[in-house]
């Protein structure tokens, strides 16, 4: 009984959505770039508090770190990813660029970085002014470190854009890559806004003033230990949590200590400012899935599966005609629904199912989430 409410209830919603289709979305979710294929996601406009180093009265006063709202006016266009080999291969092919490692002749470079990379990995050994050549070709710039930290925070207040903890699921680190290099992009959760990668896999370049020599690193790698033990015996994860700290940093063209020109773990993404006016008439991708029709919500719901608790519709990015239908089913059942065992479904096996239609498992006290459309 309780079930069929449940399908009168859905398809009551479904008969209002018409009505909402015809709105449209102020915001297109993503653009994707023709000259590199990369997918940009849609930030939009808001704030975030960073902490700065307050001006000095006195040239012998404390340095002294105070708080201080950042506000975007306009949202603006981040690269889903950071940029990969095989995008950086695209950049080469058609201009004829060298980067500055090779220049050298330095043993490694992004052909060659020393340990295997595909075509999805995010490129590396590469300079700051190897990324800012990129960007200026793919009609872009590197974000800055404001902008950085704004996107990767994704309106969120807690350590990482995941919470306050370390969690396998969102980010590359050295343990869970055994410390032999670079990951395919995208493989791990995005934050809020759809961005993968932005803690972990590679590092990236972030401007803090317009100078070749001047710029920060974000994000973390790789390299880097989750936790790591202090001299003084304890264990500590604060190196992790330093990448993505909201501290903005002064722009220093001469630093004591000048930072390697490039390493086996730095990266960078992209990103594209733009007017209100202009992001409305970029070539846009926005999710374009179908209505799910009355007969495919009633199939699913007399589905097999035993515990599965709920459905509802809910929008991506504003697109009132894009509607997923999303059924919460716990663990051990999944296989009712999918016909397969109780594992991760596979693109093929999702493939077969209505499109728009995105399926949810419950494992212990996580949740996991799988969208067709980004499989």
């Amino acid at each position: 009984m309780r079930r069929m409410l449940l399908a009168v209830a859905c398809l009551a919603v479904l008969s209002l959505l018409p009505a909402c289709a015809t709105r449209p979305d102020p915001h297109p979710a993503t653009w994707r770039n023709p000259k590199d294929g990369m997918t940009f996601v849609w930030v939009p406009a808001g704030s975030f508090t960073a902490q700065v180093v307050a001006e000095k009265k006195a040239v012998d006063d404390p340095e002294r770190i105070v708080p201080q709202d950042v506000t975007f006016a306009q949202g603006f266009w981040v690269g889903r990813t950071e940029v990969t080999v095989g995008q950086f291969r695209r950049f080469v092919k058609e201009t004829g660029y060298v980067t500055d490692a090779e220049k050298a002749r330095s043993r490694f470079t992004w052909k060659s970085p020393g340990f295997p990379q595909e075509e999805n990995h995010p490129v590396v050994y590469l300079s700051y002014g190897d990324a800012r050549h990129y960007a200026q070709w793919a009609g872009g710039d590197l974000p800055t470190e404001a902008e950085w930290l704004y996107a990767c925070r994704a309106g969120t207040t807690t350590k990482f854009y995941w919470g306050d903890t370390l969690d396998d699921r969102y980010l590359w680190h050295r343990c869970n890559t055994d410390g032999t290099g670079t990951r395919p992009v995208a493989r791990k959760r995005p934050n809020a806004w759809g961005l993968y990668d932005m803690v972990g896999n590679a590092w990236e370049y972030c401007k803090t003033c317009d100078s070749d020599a001047c710029f920060v690193l974000r994000g973390a790698s790789w390299t880097r230990c989750p936790q790591y033990r202090t001299r003084t015996g304890t264990m500590t994860g604060v190196l992790l949590e330093e990448a993505v700290e909201p501290r903005l940093q002064r722009c220093d063209p001469n630093p004591k200590f000048p930072p390697y020109p490039w390493d086996d773990d730095r990266g960078f993404r992209c990103i594209r400012r733009t007017t209100e006016r202009a992001a409305h008439s970029a070539p846009v991708e926005s999710p374009t899935m179908p209505l799910p029709h009355q007969r495919e919500i009633e199939d699913l719901l007399q589905a097999d599966c035993t515990g599965c608790r709920r459905m509802e519709f809910r929008s991506l990015g504003g697109v009132f005609n894009t509607i997923l239908v999303f059924l919460e089913v716990p663990a051990g059942n999944l296989s009712a629904l999918l016909g397969q065992s109780d594992r991760l479904p596979k693109c093929s096996e999702l493939a077969n199912k209505p499109t728009g239609f995105a399926f949810m498992k419950q494992f212990e006290a996580h949740t996991e989430w799988w969208r067709p459309s980004e499989l």
